[in-house]
């Protein structure tokens, strides 16, 4: 702490045994301090402290009605949320979680900063719909649900933070600059029916500044405006927020067993059912 660069900082310590309520260190306990996401400790520890550290978070897909014989669901197939933050591709080969210095989650905040996984974003989707299949399950004459009702809805600054979460809920928005003056190609992932996008993205000098909004004003379409330099980060990464989670979830799993032979005679887009 005394040392370079933290010596002009503000540190605030303070350390106990937490069997004997020891104070072991401490410095400026009675200072106040923004905590920022330092406070991300203090949620992370309280969990591993009440799960454990061999706690593994599990998504069950259930049905209600009958199978028959030859694997004609009637009744309703239900992914249930359990609050999975790895349910997308952050899951590496090697088992552990990709997770980059600055990832896309940051991304409109500090434009042509962030960092994509180059893992399948719909990997965990993919395989509940394959275990699905295995199951013997084959068309469903019924609705796919997303049930999300382990906590109640909850909204922090505008982002609603669910039991589900798909991409941590965002659409990604790829922009490849150009030759300053001409349009800027612009890709998306994941690729869903759940949204199209639109986008009208040009290129402006190296050194300028971007400027990219991303907003929908139609249902299930991302309008991304704006420019990139030609010398921004291939590629440049802005991100739209999903308003419904539930219902993104519920169409891209709709997809996934289409995927892996399942039909679904209820439509893909639309809203969640009601639990």
């Amino acid at each position: 702490m005394n040392g370079a660069p933290w010596s002009s900082g503000q540190w605030g310590v303070q350390v106990a045994d937490l069997k004997t309520g020891e104070v072991v260190q401490s410095k400026s306990t009675n200072s106040q301090f923004m905590t920022g996401s330092t406070a991300k400790t203090f949620a992370v520890s309280a969990a591993l402290n009440v799960l454990g550290g061999d706690h593994r978070f599990r998504t069950p897909v259930v049905h209600s009605g009958t199978v028959s014989p030859d694997g004609r669901l009637s009744g309703n197939l239900t992914m249930v949320g359990s609050g999975d933050l790895a349910l997308d591709g952050r899951t590496a080969a090697s088992g552990a979680l990709d997770v980059p210095d600055f990832d896309h989650y940051g991304a409109n905040a500090v434009p042509g900063m962030a960092t994509l996984t180059q893992e399948d974003l719909l990997a965990g989707i993919n395989e509940l719909a394959r275990q699905v299949a295995a199951s013997g399950i084959r068309p469903i004459d019924g609705d796919v649900v997303i049930d999300n009702r382990l906590w109640d809805p909850v909204s922090i600054g505008g982002v609603p933070v669910t039991p589900t979460i798909v991409n941590d809920n965002l659409i990604d928005v790829l922009i490849t600059p150009g030759v300053p003056g001409e349009p800027a190609k612009v890709d998306w992932r994941p690729k869903t029916a759940a949204f199209s996008v639109d986008a009208q993205v040009t290129t402006t000098p190296a050194g300028s500044k971007p400027a990219v909004t991303t907003e929908s004003v139609t249902p299930g379409q991302i309008r991304v405006r704006g420019s990139v330099p030609a010398d921004a980060k291939d590629p440049f990464v802005t991100t739209y927020q999903v308003p419904d989670p539930a219902a993104f979830a519920r169409t891209v799993l709709i997809e996934a067993l289409a995927r892996n032979g399942i039909s679904v005679t209820a439509p893909r887009l639309g809203e969640n059912p009601q639990q």
